[in-house]
């Protein structure tokens, strides 16, 4: 016999707890809180909430280590290519020092040098490029979930008014005119609300 919905255990493999995460942060980009998304997911799959937010919180501690974890690596190695290259340069102004006192031709070797210097600058540049068009790809991402939270408020509000406006159209003509005050202030608040509703942000 299955155990009911409110018990119902739920194994957290890697992708079951990577869909949580994912879940949650979809929800929060549309302007809902975390609770509220917890919640949702925890109804959907027949489970506590609180198991959902415990598992949440862990997930989130657990890239939070993983984040410091490569930062400290990232800075540790920066350190390490910044001796390095010091070290390099060093040994190769020590050749070329050399050289010039044997009459060695260095001509391709600096060619070389310099065309290397181009390729990596070139890298670089493409580099600050390919940050920059993630930058903005992000943004619009957040900005299309905006959109789309707001686009759920304007269809709710439509369906409120054409409701009131069809529930009117249906009394009989008598309970129209009886009615026809306290239906214009009901029309008159909620067109207010539609139009602020659709004021969205460009």
């Amino acid at each position: 016999m299955s155990l009911p919905n409110k018990t119902r255990r739920i194994r957290w493999d890697e992708g079951k707890a990577d869909e949580l995460w994912n879940f949650v942060q979809e929800e929060t980009a549309k302007g809902n809180k975390v609770t509220a998304a917890l919640r949702e997911f925890a109804e959907d799959n027949g489970i506590s909430w609180l198991t959902a937010r415990w598992k949440y919180y862990r997930v989130k501690n657990e890239r939070l280590d993983t984040e410091r974890a490569l930062e400290s690596r990232s800075q540790d190695g920066d350190e390490m290519g910044a001796e390095d290259h010091d070290t390099a340069f060093s040994h190769l102004s020590a050749f070329l020092k050399y050289a010039q006192g044997t009459g060695l031709d260095l001509s391709g070797l600096l060619g070389g040098l310099h065309h290397l210097a181009k390729e990596a600058e070139a890298a670089q540049s493409l580099q600050r490029e390919i940050e920059e068009k993630e930058k903005e790809m992000a943004a619009l991402k957040q900005r299309f979930h905006a959109l789309e939270g707001k686009m759920k408020e304007v269809k709710a509000q439509y369906q409120t008014l054409n409701y009131l406006i069809n529930e009117w159209l249906n009394l009989q003509s008598v309970d129209r005119v009886t009615t026809m005050g306290d239906f214009g202030r009901k029309l008159q608040y909620q067109v207010d609300k539609f139009g602020t509703v659709i004021r969205l942000e460009t």
